[in-house]
């Protein structure tokens, strides 16, 4: 799934209100923000199938692939009954 989105284009300001930026303006210049730090999701999921079953193990291989596509952020802790 995926989501997108544009902004219609801002017009040019009117030639009059053209200025250069003053000495000041291009001192107070602020350092972009931290990135925060990455939040790591931790889900916890139950399985019908008990541990040694083929259904078990599929559902283990799932939640494997998922905490490697999403680069560890994602991690989904497998309970059987």
């Amino acid at each position: 799934m995926a989501i997108g989105g544009c902004a219609p284009e801002a017009a040019p300001p009117p030639p009059e209100e053209e200025e250069a930026p003053s000495v000041e303006e291009e001192e107070e210049e602020e350092a972009p923000p931290a990135a925060p730090e990455e939040e790591v999701i931790e889900w916890k999921c139950t399985t019908p199938a008990p541990a040694g079953n083929p259904w078990h193990y599929l559902h283990q291989y799932l939640c494997d692939q998922v905490y490697d596509i999403s680069g560890g952020r994602f991690k989904i802790t497998l309970i059987s009954c």
